[in-house]
């Protein structure tokens, strides 16, 4: 999540360990007025990783306040038991 000021149309790129996300964040019409926006998911490794934020934009690009990386549970495999039931 990224919690930004925007006055100006811009696009957004964020990498990490070689994944990559693209937004394009709606405008705020303010450099002083911030939004928050999710970019989508990651699979980290364990350890370190280098975050990358990159942007285009024309008049700037953004204004930002902060990253908010947010661990999610891991998905655990689903089973169906095709045993049939006891009479």
């Amino acid at each position: 999540t990224l919690e930004y000021a925007l006055a100006s149309d811009s696009s957004i790129r964020l990498t990490v360990s070689g994944q990559t996300l693209d937004v394009k964040p709606a405008r705020t019409d303010s450099w002083r007025q911030y939004r928050t926006v999710g970019l989508g998911t990651l699979e980290l490794a364990d350890g370190e990783q280098e975050l990358t934020l990159s942007g285009s934009g024309a008049g700037g690009v953004i204004n930002l306040r902060k990253i908010i990386l947010t661990p999610t549970p891991k998905k655990l495999p689903t089973t169906i038991d095709k045993t049939p039931p006891i009479p």
